[in-house]
């Protein structure tokens, strides 16, 4: 409801995946709502997991935001400690938000 509520030339949002999983929230009409006052968002799994464990949530939000137009930045937002090596971690999440996100990713 706060984004629908909100508009500003001189600020803008985040929209956090993680939050729209953990909240139970519809996807496709959150996306829609906050659109308008979106400057980023955020690919993440609840409590910063590393992404990938809800692909076929993630594959609702990339779809919604393709179809949007959306122009802007898709940033990963994780923890560090979840595999033996930080490197491997980032490595995989990249992999994910190409194959999910990425401009050749179907809808």
């Amino acid at each position: 409801r706060c984004l629908s509520d909100w508009s500003s030339d001189v600020c803008s949002s985040d929209l956090d995946g993680s939050a729209l999983i953990l909240n139970g929230e519809d996807i496709e009409a959150s996306l829609d709502r906050g659109f308008g006052c979106m400057s980023h968002f955020h690919l993440s799994d609840p409590y910063l997991a590393l992404p990938g464990s809800h692909e076929a949530l993630h594959a609702r939000m990339a779809a919604r935001l393709r179809a949007l137009g959306y122009p802007g930045f898709v940033s990963i937002e994780m923890r560090a400690g979840q595999m033996t090596e930080n490197v491997q971690a980032v490595r995989q999440a990249a992999a994910f938000a190409s194959r999910v996100y990425g401009q050749g990713a179907s809808a």
